[in-house]
């Protein structure tokens, strides 16, 4: 039942039947003891004027922004940060009387997930598989940790060597590679590298036989990371065990931002404080029943 102790907060995109935002967010607010709601609004884009002010009247305090309206909502924001600006996307609005403040939360989840894995970033050399949002979210974070070295790698060489041109722009401490995702090119670029994040959508459920790339020999001093969830093991990351590497799936960024999504919803000074393998093997447990479906 809602009364006035009662938080509001959704999600907006399309489609949502499978988003496990409003299931991780209940988690979270039973943990911290909060009285909250967390709805999910599947709208049309022509609809997303009406739901925003539809939300400022329902005294909605932030949603999370998913496919297809991270770059749609823009226009509607009064104020974008540092980082989704650089991204080109916002994931996180946070509601003040009739102002929208844009966030995005996908590159500090990135570095929270790897702190808790113990992945270091500081004076790394490490490559990044596209260059999209999530790519733009992971690389303005590896320059944030201090990593020296940095390879982008992507299916449109141009899109690359654009971003790659941004990155020189902004930062003067690290040195830049780009490229194509092509596999004798990555695999020597590994050579050097401690880290390769695959931050496109190949290996996406359904399309779970693709991969950007697969490895062809053991790489035990190499870290490979996937941003996609479902499937947990992606066909990158059972190449990569099958090469000695260290793997780690996406779901920990995706928690690692919700959390941080709702640090900034509730104005907390902190971190929220949650079990994070608890929630994990909860949001694991809810994946395996879209495998089939």
């Amino acid at each position: 039942m809602l009364d006035s102790t009662t938080k509001l907060f959704g999600i907006v995109g399309n489609p949502l039947e499978h988003s496990l935002s409003p299931l991780m967010h209940k988690y979270f607010l039973n943990e911290i003891g909060q009285k909250g709601s967390y709805t999910a609004f599947e709208v049309m884009e022509n609809q997303l004027a009406e739901t925003i002010t539809g939300m400022k009247l329902d005294g909605i305090l932030g949603f999370n922004v998913t496919i297809p309206y991270k770059q749609t909502i823009i226009p509607y924001l009064y104020e974008v940060d540092e980082e989704a600006r650089f991204i080109g996307a916002v994931n996180t609005v946070h509601i003040q009387g009739n102002n929208l403040f844009g966030f995005n939360t996908d590159g500090h989840g990135f570095t929270s997930a790897l702190k808790k894995r113990n992945v270091h970033l500081k004076n790394c050399s490490a490559i990044v598989l596209g260059a999209g949002g999530a790519a733009r979210a992971v690389i303005f974070n590896l320059v944030r940790c201090g990593a020296k070295k940095l390879f982008i790698f992507n299916r449109t060489l141009q899109r690359a060597k654009n971003l790659a041109g941004e990155v020189l722009e902004a930062s003067q401490s690290i040195k830049v590679s780009f490229g194509d995702l092509d596999s004798k090119t990555i695999s020597a670029a590994i050579e050097t590298c401690q880290l390769i994040v695959n931050a496109t959508s190949l290996g996406m459920w359904p399309d779970i036989n693709k991969a950007p790339y697969l490895f062809e020999r053991d790489r035990p001093s190499v870290v490979a990371i996937d941003l996609i969830y479902n499937p947990l093991q992606s066909k990158f990351l059972k190449s990569a065990r099958q090469a000695g590497v260290k793997t780690l799936d996406g779901l920990d960024m995706f928690v690692f931002q919700g959390a941080i999504s709702l640090k900034i919803w509730l104005g907390l000074e902190k971190h929220i404080e949650f079990n994070h393998e608890r929630l994990r093997k909860y949001l694991s447990t809810e994946l395996k029943k879209y495998e089939h479906n």
